[in-house]
C-alpha cells in the first residue's frame, strides 16, 4: 500500500503563491538554519532522532532553561531532577507501561542483570519524589520542575530534525494541590 498526496488549485496564482510560500519556507528550514549556524548534528553513528547540540546550541539551550526557570521559581515551583532510567515497575504502578512500553527504550543492565527504560515521561518520577515526602494539606501546592531530557522510541520515517525525535528535552512541570486549588492552578499555569 501507498499512501498518495495531492493538492489542487482553484487558480494559478493560488498555486504560484503556495509555490512561493514553499521556496520561503525552505530558507528558514530548521535543519538548514541549525547546521548553518552549528547549532546541532544529527550522526548515523548515534542514530536518527538523536540530536547532538553543539556549542552554540547549547548556549540557546541553556538560555531557555535559564529563561524557563526564571518563569516557574515566582511560581513557587522546586528544580528536581530524575534519573534517565528506571524498572517496569515504575511505569507499570503509574500505568504508563500498558500504553507506551512498546514505545519506551529498553537497557538490560551488566552487572546488576536488571532491565530498566529510558524515561518517556517524568509524570511517574515525580510522583516518586512527592510520595517520599510528608506533606500536610497546609503544604499544598507543591510543584516540581525539571528540564530534562525523555526518550521515546519514534519509527524512522516519522523523525524529522528536531522537529520529531527520539530524544528531546522538555520543561516538565507537576503540581499537587488541594481540589480548592485547582482553579487557582490551573489559571497559573495558563
Amino acid at each position: 500500500m501507498t499512501r498518495i498526496y495531492g493538492r489542487s488549485f482553484e487558480t494559478k496564482d493560488n498555486l504560484k503563491s503556495h509555490l512561493t510560500m514553499l521556496e520561503e519556507a525552505k530558507k528558514r528550514d530548521h535543519r538548514v538554519i541549525g547546521q548553518k549556524m552549528k547549532l546541532f548534528t544529527i550522526s548515523e553513528k548515534v542514530g536518527s532522532g538523536l540530536p547532538l547540540f553543539q556549542p552554540n546550541g547549547m548556549l540557546l539551550r541553556r538560555e531557555v532553561t535559564e529563561y524557563l526557570w526564571e518563569l516557574h521559581k515566582d511560581k513557587g515551583y522546586l528544580w528536581v531532577c530524575t534519573p534517565h532510567i528506571a524498572k517496569e515497575d515504575l511505569y507499570n504502578t503509574s500505568g504508563h507501561a500498558k500504553h507506551y512500553l512498546d514505545d519506551m527504550f529498553k537497557v538490560h543492565g551488566g552487572t546488576s542483570n536488571e532491565d530498566f527504560y529510558l524515561k518517556p515521561m517524568n509524570c511517574p518520577h515525580h510522583m516518586e519524589i512527592f510520595k517520599d515526602n510528608q506533606f500536610s494539606y497546609r503544604d499544598m501546592p507543591i510543584r516540581y520542575f525539571e528540564p530534562t531530557t525523555v526518550y521515546r522510541d519514534e519509527k524512522p520515517g516519522q523523525l524529522a530534525g528536531l522537529t520529531r525525535v527520539r530524544s528531546i528535552t522538555q520543561d516538565d512541570g507537576h503540581l499537587f494541590c488541594r481540589m480548592s486549588q485547582i482553579a487557582e492552578e490551573a489559571k497559573t499555569v495558563v
